[in-house]
């Protein structure tokens, strides 16, 4: 997250009093205390969701303690960047800010928010489809924060990224390892929100193993974890995976509408992957109850945004509904849009650490039938 100053409160009623003690340090003409409110302003627009103010306030900040040269301050402001880019869905330039920020903490020795950076830096990887390079760059996150012997809320999350990127990449038994380790420390942290996080990610690793119903009831466990925090971005997660899996299991018109609704719920809290993700695997359930019509509306919709933003996981397997969707009207182009899915899940199995890929039992799936339908046969 933002590096908030936690006293603040609320941020709606933190705003003005900072506003005002901007006021008071610009009269003053003290640059390095103006920076220090420009970032907290940018980090109280953060948190309420407005990112285009937070964005304006932060790169005022940035200027401010470029011209001052301490590179811990200038990593700060850099890291609540990124962040900003992150939710905004600018992918590649969060992750310019991210890998600054990152040579910053080196720099200064500062191995904490040095994992904090990389962990970051594999987060973007993953939205990207870059599984192999998230698997790394977080497992170099947890390298740097285990030699600082913390058992805190970071290293759960740390663990439980790390656990996810290894589940995409199709490395279980890893992941397995990591998502358990992460649980022990969330329960002796007694955090509800990283509890119904390594539950979703946990069925997530079932899922993509082909364990549809064992993933579907661990799906439920961590919508029940998370309906008992107030953390709204775990609870539409949670709400996503409950609707995905059960669709796995048996797809219906119910879920398709649930997983619609949790795509356009998640574009207004700034979740912009999950809107995507939730969009395409409306798609797929629509697909798969044979309505080839709405699933190829709700793709023709969504798919020009996923490649503007790089999703390329979620390019593949928006071309493998489209492709399905057109060969079951008989039309000739589907086996361009097989070929294109091809292409995009090669292009991911041939980067390092994407050797596993297909293991995955949904992406063999994709893989397989584009192989076969995109040669004509």
């Amino acid at each position: 997250g933002s590096l908030l100053n936690e006293s603040l409160g609320r941020p709606d009623d933190g705003l003005p009093l900072l506003r005002e003690a901007l006021s008071v340090v610009r009269e003053g003409g003290n640059r390095s205390a103006e920076a220090l409110a420009l970032n907290n302003i940018g980090s109280a627009y953060l948190a309420k969701g407005q990112f285009a103010e937070a964005q304006t306030n932060f790169e005022r900040a940035l200027e401010l303690r470029e011209q001052s040269k301490v590179p811990r301050e200038i990593a700060d402001t850099l890291h609540n960047l990124g962040e900003t880019l992150n939710r905004m869905g600018r992918f590649d330039q969060a992750l310019e800010r991210y890998l600054r920020a990152l040579q910053l903490r080196r720099q200064v020795g500062d191995r904490r928010w040095e994992a904090i950076a990389s962990y970051s830096i594999g987060t973007v990887f993953d939205y990207q489809g870059r599984h192999g390079a998230a698997a790394q760059s977080k497992g170099e996150a947890l390298e740097s924060f285990r030699t600082l012997n913390q058992r805190d809320v970071w290293l759960a999350e740390i663990l439980s990224g790390h656990g996810a990127s290894l589940s995409l990449s199709g490395r279980f038994a890893e992941a397995q390892s990591a998502l358990d380790q992460a649980m022990t420390v969330a329960q002796e942290l007694n955090n509800g929100v990283l509890v119904a996080q390594i539950l979703r990610l946990q069925s997530d690793r079932l899922r993509y193993m082909g364990d549809q119903k064992d993933a579907a009831v661990l799906a439920a466990q961590a919508a029940e974890a998370a309906g008992q925090t107030s953390d709204r971005a775990q609870q539409l997660w949670a709400r996503a995976q409950v609707a995905r899996t059960s669709a796995a299991v048996q797809p219906t018109r119910a879920h398709a509408a649930s997983l619609a609704k949790i795509s356009r719920e998640a574009a207004t809290s700034g979740l912009v992957y999950l809107s995507m993700l939730s969009s395409v695997e409306s798609a797929e359930t629509l697909l798969a109850l044979g309505d080839h019509q709405q699933a190829r509306a709700e793709i023709d919709r969504t798919l020009p945004r996923i490649e503007t933003l790089g999703l390329r996981e979620l390019t593949a397997r928006s071309e493998y509904v489209l492709a399905t969707a057109r060969r079951l009207s008989n039309e000739v182009q589907a086996r361009r849009h097989y070929a294109a899915a091809l292409r995009a899940l090669e292009q991911m199995q041939s980067e390092a650490g994407g050797e596993k890929l297909l293991e995955r039992a949904d992406l063999r799936a994709i893989h397989t039938e584009s192989q076969r339908w995109s040669k004509g046969d």
